[in-house]
């Protein structure tokens, strides 16, 4: 119910005005690929080792391997992102929020304390998925308002 009622009015969302189903996968698609895609160029060129050292032989192994940033947070603070700026845009219930915060701060530090990531490297992963995400919600708006 949370995702496809407007909480205000009780409009479908997926054959609500200017297809917001559209521009919730839209939104969704284009954050996680500015944020991880970010990252990833972030590790093959400024590659950081992790607390525990990993070998690495090939593109995608120096990408696992690399410790700066945390892909990891970048994925839970963007999820998080995606919720709170699809609740702001459709004026659903802002209650859940906190909570989604609270599950993007238990992974940011759940990869500090298995010894995956550096404070920073967590820091870091928050501040891309934010930019990614505030990005992607600007992006969205402006094109979904050609539509």
């Amino acid at each position: 119910m949370l995702f496809f009622t407007n909480g205000m009015s009780g409009e479908n969302l997926i054959t609500g005005p200017k297809h917001a189903f559209i521009f919730f996968l839209s939104f969704s698609a284009l954050s996680y690929l500015l944020g991880l895609g970010a990252a990833m160029v972030t590790k093959y060129f400024f590659f950081k080792h992790r607390p525990e050292k990993m070998e690495y032989t090939g593109f995608r192994t120096k990408i696992h391997a690399g410790s700066f940033p945390s892909m990891h947070t970048i994925t839970a603070v963007t999820t998080s992102g995606i919720l709170f700026f699809s609740l702001l845009r459709f004026d659903m219930n802002v209650l859940w929020l906190p909570l989604y915060a609270l599950l993007a701060l238990a992974a940011a530090l759940s990869r500090i304390e298995l010894k995956k990531h550096y404070p920073i490297d967590v820091l870091f992963g928050a501040v891309y998925a934010m930019i990614a995400t505030s990005s992607a919600f600007y992006l969205t708006l402006q094109v979904s308002s050609f539509l």
